[in-house]
């Protein structure tokens, strides 16, 4: 029987603070209808206007709960619903049948996710709409055909009950986001789909604030180890004379175009179609001295910078910036030092711009190229463009052997993980049996071959969304890379998070630190496989205790 929803007196205040903070119109096809809804404040989304029960008027009164809940189950499964308006049981229920529902989802089994709502809907559904987290995990394993179930609610077994594309879950960002941090492209066009709007901005104290999933997909593909490990030295250090900063600049264009780029900018590229006031966007990148991001989005957006003449609006806007900052006049050193190194990136952006103006279509059919090049011939290649173009770059900008993915492999599909594992958290050690991984077989060749780049090169535990979080977990492979994560420094002294290898070995190798409070457990999204059995053994703990 279907509960009733109980809503707080403040629900329609904290909709209308959390929507200013992330709702920005100007960024979807369908924002008209998105700016009216914004506008309508004294409309609770969650709780539409319905008129009371009347005797007079209606039949019955089980007539006139069904009006409603009909009401209902169409307002929260449409509208833009923030914050999230789960209650904190719901979750946790969830995460009690977890550990069951990962393996369906790995295989991708509707009629399986069916079979188990069926038995457990309490678990994954409550006031009239499919939580929040089951969607997002069913993003995180790229579940695509579960995905479309919850979404479309046709299913008999959901009684009209659906996810939400549009509503904020409880980290602070909605759906769309999480599919552009796993560059799902398939995952991404069937939220686009089913109606899941591109000018939804994260919100909250875990997350960044103010992010598009545009920025999602720029600011992670930036965190692509080829770009890491070959352009991070620079970026730290931007004082550098023209020649490095042109040479910079070429071994940005070398490196995107390489293959294993391929699905960081399609996902760019992807967003960027249904995203406007992209020229303000490249400009904001250039205005804070991103020149990487600023390349990134450039060459994926440009086909739609085009058609609006972004790239003369945004060569103006360097002229214009850089005739100010030489009008600008100051005693002090440091800030004379400063004005010099904003010229600098101004003229480097400006050589950017005018790459990707120039030649970037062609480079454009370099990187969608459906054979696979090896590296020194894509090269050989991107030189031959830029030549043909008129832009020379130096010999020797990229070395071969500096492109190294992570060193990371997945689990035989023959091999079970040992069950004798733990992870230390404090002075507890809970014992830690991962569910068992799936054959490959189970899943597509497209699943496959993502989740192996993703894992390859993408540093999932240092990821723009993950940025803010207290908890955060991280493979084997990146027990070097740890000290590098945002504000670690501050955290480890803090207290509130500490890392460390574990003295137990852990399946997979993936060390973690465990949090010791079920609010914190609802957050281990980034563990993926190891996140249901871990969550579930520390709930029995914390029962039993």
């Amino acid at each position: 029987m279907r509960q009733t929803v109980e809503v707080q007196p403040n629900c329609a205040a904290m909709e209308t603070i959390h929507k200013k903070k992330a709702f920005k119109a100007g960024s979807h096809v369908d924002n008209d209808v998105a700016e009216d809804k914004s506008s309508a404040v004294e409309c609770d989304p969650w709780n539409p206007p319905f008129p009371p029960y009347d005797s007079s008027t209606h039949k019955s009164f089980s007539e006139w709960r069904r009006q409603r809940s009909a009401v209902l189950i169409v307002s929260r499964a449409t509208n833009i619903i923030i914050p999230d308006r789960t209650p904190k049981i719901a979750n946790s229920d969830f995460y009690k049948l977890y550990p069951h529902l990962l393996p369906i989802l790995e295989k991708d089994s509707a009629q399986c996710f069916l079979r188990l709502y069926d038995d457990h809907r309490y678990c994954m559904a409550r006031n009239y709409i499919i939580i929040p987290e089951v969607l997002n995990q069913m993003i995180v394993e790229d579940a695509l055909n579960c995905a479309k179930v919850v979404l479309e609610g046709n299913a008999p077994v959901l009684e009209g009950f659906r996810a939400n594309p549009n509503c904020m879950n409880q980290y602070g960002y909605f759906p769309l986001h999480e599919a552009t941090e796993r560059f799902s492209v398939d995952m991404i066009k069937l939220l686009l789909h089913h109606g899941a709007l591109t000018n939804l901005r994260t919100a909250g104290d875990l997350v960044i604030e103010g992010l598009l999933p545009l920025h999602v997909a720029v600011e992670d593909t930036c965190l692509h180890k080829y770009l890491q490990d070959n352009l991070l030295p620079n970026q730290e250090h931007p004082n550098h004379q023209t020649k490095e900063d042109a040479n910079f600049v070429y071994k940005i264009i070398y490196l995107l175009c390489l293959p294993e780029m391929k699905i960081f900018l399609n996902t760019t590229r992807l967003l960027s179609e249904h995203t406007s006031n992209l020229v303000e966007e490249v400009w904001n990148y250039i205005k804070d001295g991103k020149l990487l991001q600023t390349a990134v989005l450039l060459l994926a957006a440009q086909a739609q910078i085009r058609v609006i003449d972004g790239f003369s609006t945004i060569i103006t806007r360097i002229a214009e910036e850089s005739t100010t900052i030489k009008f600008e006049i100051s005693q002090d050193e440091k800030e004379k030092l400063d004005l010099e190194a904003k010229c600098k990136h101004l003229l480097s952006a400006l050589l950017l711009v005018q790459i990707i103006d120039k030649a970037g279509n062609a480079l454009d059919s370099c990187i969608q190229r459906r054979k696979e090049v090896p590296q020194t011939k894509v090269l050989e290649r991107v030189s031959q463009i830029l030549n043909g173009y008129g832009f020379f770059p130096t010999g020797g900008v990229i070395r071969i052997g500096s492109l190294c993915p992570y060193e990371w492999s997945p689990l035989p599909g023959d091999e079970l993980p040992k069950e004798d594992g733990g992870c230390r958290c404090g002075c507890m050690l809970f014992p830690i049996s991962e569910t068992p991984h799936l054959c490959r077989a189970y899943k597509s060749a497209r699943r496959f071959d993502r989740e192996c780049t993703w894992n390859n090169f993408f540093p999932y535990w240092r990821s723009v969304l993950a940025y803010r979080y207290p908890c955060k977990f991280f493979p084997a492979h990146a027990q070097d890379d740890v000290s590098c994560l945002p504000n670690f420094d501050h955290i480890h002294n803090s207290g509130s998070m500490s890392f460390g290898k574990p003295s137990s070995p852990v399946p997979n190798g993936k060390p973690c630190s465990l949090p010791s409070t079920i609010s914190q457990i609802t957050s281990m999204h980034q563990s993926r496989r190891l996140f249901g059995t871990v969550a579930l053994t520390i709930l029995k703990v914390l029962k039993n205790a």
